[in-house]
């Protein structure tokens, strides 16, 4: 298993993780937003949950699809290559 630390101070977490994704104060939802349009392009969620338990996912969809992995990488200050 590897721990990742999102956090955008160096703290005692952060040094034990795995990988520590050093954002900006305040812009976790930017990186969540990055994270969730790559899950999605690459078809890496579960279609069938998604279908039976969610509702605004398409709305989601939408959204996410018209940001881009640039933007994300400077709102938060953390490389998209990892």
């Amino acid at each position: 298993m590897k721990i990742i630390a999102v956090d955008p101070r160096v703290s005692a977490f952060a040094e034990k993780a795995d990988i520590h994704l050093q954002l900006r104060p305040g812009t976790d939802g930017a990186l969540a937003l990055g994270m969730i349009k790559v899950l999605i392009e690459e078809g890496l969620y579960d279609r069938s949950f998604v279908e039976q338990w969610t509702v605004g996912f398409d709305e989601l969809r939408n959204y996410v699809e018209e940001l881009s992995l640039e933007w994300a990488e400077a709102m938060t200050g953390v490389p998209m290559a990892r």
